[in-house]
């Protein structure tokens, strides 16, 4: 009779722990599908996030194009200058204007890069001469730049050189700031 004892109460024994594991097994179950849809919801998420992303990208490259083909074809002199107002860009028109290279104007102060003799009254260049204080497109972007003011239609009459006579030529100007990559830039048109 003990021996039967022993064996229900370890048949019963048995089946305890048979259930415990089975109950454990159905919770690593459970928590591995858990998981499993967590992985699968976080991975569906980072899979939106990059098409978004690169959707975004293609469309700045896109914009950016775009504003390329805008600023190489407009037919009105466009120059792009930094806080120091030297030319960071410029078109064609502004080269022919200039009666230089586009590339050749990069870096210049916009006065130099436009063939301003008042440029050549000091040594510093642009914005030092006497008249230079008193100039209309420079007083315009520095509004603009200081306050992100626009201004259109500004005239100025800057004198220029031709190569053998000097002349005024009769500029309107409009100016627009810029703000990229917390750096001001003006936009002198």
């Amino acid at each position: 009779m003990i021996g039967h004892v022993s064996l229900i109460v370890g048949a019963i024994l048995a089946g305890a722990l048979i259930s415990v594991l089975l109950g454990f097994v159905v919770k690593l179950a459970f928590a591995s599908k858990r998981r499993a849809d967590a992985a699968e919801l976080a991975n569906t998420q980072l899979m939106r996030e990059i098409r978004a992303r690169r959707r975004a990208q293609d469309l700045l490259r896109a914009t950016y194009s775009e504003l390329a083909v805008i600023h190489s074809n407009a037919p009105v002199v466009l120059l792009v200058v930094d806080e120091q107002f030297r030319v960071e860009k410029a078109n064609a028109p502004a080269a022919r204007l200039a009666r230089r290279e586009t590339p050749d104007l990069r870096g210049l102060c916009y006065g130099a890069a436009m063939g301003c003799l008042n440029a050549l009254s000091d040594p510093r260049g642009c914005g030092y001469g006497p008249a230079c204080s008193q100039c209309p497109i420079r007083l315009a972007a520095l509004d603009s730049l200081s306050t992100g003011a626009r201004h259109q239609g500004v005239e100025a009459w800057v004198p220029v050189s031709d190569g053998s006579r000097q002349q005024q030529r009769c500029l309107l100007v409009s100016t627009a700031a810029i703000e990229l990559d917390h750096s001001k830039k003006v936009l002198i048109c």
